[in-house]
C-alpha cells in the first residue's frame, strides 16, 4: 500500500560519488517536499492509494484534472524511494543470472554500464534513466522526463535500475559535469537491489 513516509537512509559513505550534504540536501528537502505535495493531492481529492504502486500509476487516467499533478508528485515519491535503493555503501553482488542476461543483452557488463551512462548523458534536462525488463521479459534502458517512470506506461514490466539525472542529486558535486556523476555512480550501485529485482521479474506472472 502506498503511504507518505520518507525513509531514514544514510546520508554518508557515499563519497567521493555523492557528498553528505547532497545527499541530505536531496533526501529530507526534495523527497520530503515531493511526499507532503503528493499527501494534499491526495486527501484534497480522496484519490485511492490503496494499492499497488504500479496500480495506482495505471489508474491515473481516474483524475484527470490532477492526473499531471499526481505524476509529478506521486511519481517524485515513488521514483526516489526506489532511488535510495539503487545506492549501496557496503560492496554488493551482482548475481550470476542477471549477470549472464546483462552480458546476452548488451554483449557485455561494461557495455550496459556505457550505455546506461549515454543514455543519462543525452537526455535532455531532468529525469530518470532506467534499466527495466519489458513485456516480453527483454532487458530495456530508457529514460523518462521530469518524475514519470515506466510503470506509467505500462504495468507488465519490473524496474531494475533507476538513476535520478535531476540536477539536484549531483550538481553540489559535480556542477554540470552529469557524465562524471554517471561514470562515478557504478562504485556505490546496489548490485543485490538490482539481483532482487530482476528474481522477481523471473517468479511474476504479471
Amino acid at each position: 500500500m502506498i503511504n507518505f513516509t520518507l525513509p531514514n537512509i544514510p546520508y554518508e559513505g557515499f563519497e567521493p560519488c555523492i557528498s553528505p550534504e547532497t545527499m541530505k540536501v536531496h533526501h529530507s528537502k526534495h523527497h520530503q517536499t515531493y511526499i507532503n505535495n503528493f499527501k494534499t493531492l491526495v486527501e484534497t481529492h480522496k484519490v485511492n492509494i490503496q494499492l499497488s504502486w504500479k496500480d495506482f500509476f495505471q489508474s491515473l487516467d481516474q483524475y484527470p484534472t490532477i492526473q499531471q499533478g499526481l505524476k509529478n508528485q506521486g511519481g517524485g515519491h515513488f521514483n526516489h524511494l526506489f532511488f535510495w535503493q539503487c545506492l549501496s555503501s557496503q560492496k554488493t553482488q551482482l548475481s550470476l543470472e542477471l549477470k549472464n542476461a546483462l552480458e546476452q543483452e548488451f554483449s557485455s557488463l561494461e557495455n550496459f554500464q556505457v550505455l546506461m551512462e549515454n543514455a543519462g548523458k543525452a537526455h535532455f534536462g531532468s529525469g530518470f534513466v532506467w534499466l527495466f525488463v519489458d513485456e516480453d521479459r527483454k532487458l530495456q534502458i530508457t529514460t523518462t522526463p521530469n518524475q514519470d517512470n515506466p510503470y506509467m506506461n505500462a504495468k507488465n514490466i519490473q524496474l531494475i535500475l533507476g538513476i535520478d539525472l535531476w540536477e539536484h542529486a549531483y550538481y553540489l558535486t559535480y556542477q554540470s559535469n552529469r557524465a562524471g556523476y554517471l561514470q562515478n555512480f557504478w562504485s556505490i550501485c546496489n548490485w543485490d537491489f538490482m539481483s532482487k529485482n530482476f528474481e522477481i521479474n523471473k517468479n511474476s506472472s504479471y
